[in-house]
């Protein structure tokens, strides 16, 4: 832990130093923590040069010419070699799916880089199916959702073919999890989508342990915004200890104090949990199950949520007027 912890916050600097006013506060963030979760040593000059090369692939008023420029050059940096193959395979599935009514925004390009290591036989027919996923949780909660969702509909495609059963269980989580003192919400709509990505059958104790989990934070003088509910549910997927909840505060306390992360004190809280889950999935007894795969997807899906909250100006402006 201690070595990731050290890598992300040298990630931090050298992009400060490197990019300066070009990449926000918020963008760092995730550029560095993209890199500590991969396992990967941070080349700024190969960031530089990719993120060149995929603006100039596109048009002037693509999205990712956008900050999406950097995040998607980190994320095919760690994960590929074959670095122009790669960006060529998710331009195309972008394009498939703004052909087939997405919007043409930040959001859709995160579909496709969820969508980019499936397995898709036929894109047009499974983008009808997230399509049909994000217009029925529009039916249930409709000043909820927005174009932010698209990228959990993405995620949730790939893992649940059963709509009908989907939809109860997302808002069956919904529903109780309010019961039992989440505030309602977009935050808490995303919560019950990670949870079904989490266990779809076993409802009621994931809701006790989601609640339980809640509270121990707050026990350990961590505080918990709406914005920290996904994060909660990744935490749900794995036994946390009471050393667990300490290390969590201590990392939280350095990152907040930290010069370049004071004005970053939400997402701060978010990184301090995946830099745990990181090293939940090292060990070698997860590694052996099939619990590695999934915490792997939620990671994923809270790295959309961080990305949504980037692509969205005024949830930056709220998360940086609670800090």
């Amino acid at each position: 832990m201690e070595s990731k912890v050290n890598n992300y916050l040298e990630n931090i600097e050298l992009l400060k130093s490197s990019f300066g006013w070009k990449m926000s506060a918020v963008v760092r963030t995730l550029i560095a923590s993209i890199y500590v979760m991969n396992d990967q040593k941070l080349d700024v000059n190969s960031l530089q040069n990719f993120s060149t090369y995929i603006t100039k692939q596109v048009n002037w008023f693509s999205p990712f010419r956008t900050h999406q420029k950097y995040n998607v050059a980190a994320y095919l940096l760690c994960k590929f070699t074959n670095l122009e193959d790669k960006f060529t395979e998710l331009y195309h599935l972008y394009k498939e799916l703004t052909k087939n009514k997405l919007p043409k925004n930040a959001y859709t390009v995160i579909c496709a880089m969820s969508l980019l290591n499936e397995n898709i036989d036929d894109i047009a027919i499974h983008v009808c199916y997230i399509k049909e996923i994000y217009q029925k949780m529009r039916k249930m909660h409709f000043f909820l959702t927005s174009h932010s969702d698209y990228p959990l509909a993405a995620l949730l495609s790939i893992e649940n073919n059963d709509l009908g059963k989907l939809m109860e269980g997302i808002e069956y989580y919904y529903t109780n999890l309010n019961l039992n003192g989440f505030t309602k919400g977009n935050d808490l709509q995303f919560l019950s989508h990670i949870l079904m990505l989490v266990d779809s059958k076993n409802k009621d104790n994931l809701i006790a342990k989601v609640t339980l989990l809640k509270e121990n934070l707050i026990n350990h003088e961590i505080k918990i915004r709406r914005i920290h509910y996904s994060a909660i549910g990744l935490l749900a997927s794995v036994d946390i200890t009471e050393s667990d909840y300490v290390k969590l505060k201590e990392l939280i306390d350095k990152f907040n104090h930290h010069k370049l992360l004071k004005h970053t004190k939400s997402l701060n809280t978010i990184v301090a949990v995946m830099l745990l889950m990181s090293e939940k999935i090292d060990n070698p007894k997860l590694a052996e199950t099939n619990l590695s795969t999934t915490i792997e997807t939620i990671i994923q899906a809270q790295n959309a949520a961080m990305i949504a909250a980037i692509s969205s100006t005024s949830a930056v402006s709220v998360s940086a007027s609670t800090n």
